[in-house]
């Protein structure tokens, strides 16, 4: 089953960049325009310029955001600005965050995961890939032979040895980094930042022993999944022998039952249709659906108020889903429960009964596509629809009454279960199924392929780190 292993991460050294609020940044996925250019201000050595380079109208093959990438990576690093732990170790990271008006915080595990082609059942996906992305990141790791932003993947431990092992790890330990951010000022990551470092033989060999026997299932960074597949291949091609760098990816590793593991929905908002019949939509509905109204006024001031109804309608429909409608009425907002989910699937959907239990195939394959038109066509990419990362109901509901949208479809979100069941079943979920909050920031831990790979580690990580700061500052 899944091989992890302890790494020498290379990390920020706080003497020379001060804060590590002004270095670390978000994930590529997830950057926009005015955010790249707003980390690129915060400070010079800002991760930014490794996990996500500016592009310039002059750039070559030869000067690129990858080639700036990889030299920068290689300068900050002789400089001193970034400078690799003396040995091996596996990193605990807690992200303290605000969901929901519930203060929650999650712990993962940063390690190196052998990288194991998809056939083997050991890592396992839940969704598909686009080409363009994994392309932008092959010419990333290509030139810089190094992970900057982890791959979020989970583990199933329900009798707790992996959770409690990695509290040994790190017992009577401070953290070796620790940061307060400001909401907002990294998209979607938790307020609360720390990170140790925990390297005791011992309890690193318990650890690794029992991932020995779990699966690894991928939540976020499929994109960043297949590209490593791809970048070991190409190494094997060129002679790298197994056991390489290349055979490992730097992943943030989750246990299931974690009460910080957050996924909100996404839910949909659709546009451009100009065929649209709100009262021929609803009698099809009503077909399938019993359907509830319910007066809108007040809902848009309070972000929980559907989300509750939504929840509630879902014990009262059949396989539990249920959705909510607005823009079939004005100043209405209906509630959606099926009736008999053996009644919606005809022979032609050849997809296992895990993904059949997913609310979102329901809404794609019963209602977008044969209801709305909008099966087998690039709705994304052709306007018809935006998915809500991260909004709450209330600011669809706000979009639909202020006419940005026709419509908004809103979903209660896809549970941890759900994903672990479509892998297994080796099925894959319909586009934007899941959205996991909140995303670690890129800029705690980097894993250079220019290191060797240890089997475990050596000496106590508190010594060697606080020597290293004390040499260097």
């Amino acid at each position: 089953m899944a091989e992890i292993r302890p790494f020498r991460a290379v990390r920020y050294v706080e003497s020379i960049v001060g804060s590590l609020s002004r270095v670390v940044t978000a994930p590529y996925d997830i950057i926009s325009p005015a955010a790249q250019a707003d980390f690129y201000a915060r400070s010079a050595h800002n991760a930014i310029r490794l996990e996500f380079g500016q592009e310039y109208p002059t750039d070559t093959p030869s000067n690129s955001r990858y080639t700036r990438a990889a030299q920068t990576f290689a300068s900050w690093q002789a400089q001193g600005v970034l400078a690799a732990d003396d040995t091996a170790g596996l990193y605990v990271y807690d992200e303290t965050f605000t969901v929901g008006g519930t203060r929650r915080t999650r712990r993962g595990l940063f390690a190196l995961v052998r990288v194991e082609d998809w056939e083997n059942g050991i890592v396992l996906p839940h969704e598909r890939t686009l080409p363009k992305p994994k392309a932008d990141r092959l010419e990333l790791l290509r030139a810089t032979r190094a992970n900057f932003s982890p791959i979020l993947a989970m583990y199933d431990d329900p009798s707790g040895r992996i959770v409690t092992a990695i509290g040994d790890a790190i017992e009577g330990q401070p953290p070796v980094a620790e940061m307060s951010l400001l909401d907002g000022s990294v998209p979607a990551a938790a307020t609360g930042q720390r990170l140790w470092r925990g390297d005791g033989p011992q309890v690193v060999e318990v650890i690794r022993r029992a991932f020995a026997t779990k699966r690894i299932f991928i939540a976020d960074g499929h994109h960043r999944y297949e590209t490593a597949l791809a970048y070991r291949n190409e190494q094997r091609a060129g002679g790298q022998p197994p056991g390489g760098p290349a055979d490992y990816a730097l992943m943030l590793l989750l246990e299931m039952g974690d009460p910080g593991l957050v996924i909100l929905p996404i839910h949909r908002l659709i546009r451009g249709l100009t065929s649209l019949d709100s009262h021929r939509l609803r009698g099809q509905l009503a077909v399938l659906f019993a359907i509830d109204a319910v007066d809108a006024t007040g809902l848009e001031a309070q972000p929980r108020a559907l989300e509750g109804l939504l929840a509630a309608a879902a014990t009262h429909a059949d396989g539990g889903h249920a959705f909510a409608v607005a823009g079939l009425s004005p100043a209405q907002v209906h509630i959606l429960r099926l009736r008999d989910r053996h009644a919606i699937w005809g022979h032609s959907v050849t997809h296992s009964d895990a993904w059949r239990s997913l609310d979102i195939a329901v809404l794609h394959e019963v209602i977008l596509g044969p209801m709305l038109g909008l099966g087998g066509r690039e709705v994304e990419s052709e306007g018809y629809v935006e998915y809500t990362h991260g909004q709450d109901a209330a600011s669809v509901l706000r979009a639909v009454r202020a006419g940005d949208a026709q419509l908004a479809f809103l979903v209660n979100p896809t549970r941890v279960t759900q994903i672990r069941d479509v892998a297994l079943a080796s099925d894959r979920m319909p586009q934007k199924s899941t959205y996991f909050v909140p995303k670690p920031v890129t800029g705690l831990v980097f894993y250079s392929h220019a290191l060797p790979v240890e089997d475990s580690p050596k000496q106590s990580s508190a010594i060697s780190y606080q020597s290293r700061q004390t040499a260097i500052g």
